[in-house]
């Protein structure tokens, strides 16, 4: 079986990128990945909602330092990667990132998680 890498890999290069390039987004997925295991326990094939994403570039920009050029790479390589992720049906819609960000958004209120869930369910309800 090939890894998730692998078959991003072979994406990559089935788009044209040159091997400097694949080399280059496969180096900044997999750090993003190992950081993202070791942060929340998620796996390379999990879903990448844009929590991930934001908590991931405040990472970038306070813990790491990098420049705004390279947080926008990073960003841009996770954002090709995400599109590979819907292209092998392991991406799920926009409902995991419109709960979380509305959990978030409503963390400090006690007794709020319920309805949060269950207004962002009903916007996707047939």
């Amino acid at each position: 079986m090939n890894s998730v890498y692998e078959l991003f890999e072979y994406e990559l290069y089935q788009q044209g990128k040159s091997v400097q390039t694949v080399r280059s987004y496969l180096s900044k997925i997999k750090y993003f990945l190992q950081w993202r295991e070791k942060q929340f326990g998620l796996t390379a094939w999990s879903p990448v909602t844009s929590l991930d994403t934001g908590r991931y570039e405040a990472y970038c920009r306070q813990i790491k330092k990098y420049s705004d050029n390279s947080i926008r790479q990073r960003l841009s390589v996770i954002c090709a990667y995400r599109n590979f992720l819907t292209a092998q049906g392991k991406e799920t819609d926009r409902l995991i990132d419109q709960v979380l960000q509305e959990l978030e958004a409503n963390k400090n209120m006690a007794g709020t998680i319920q309805p949060v869930v269950a207004r962002s369910l009903a916007r996707f309800a047939l």
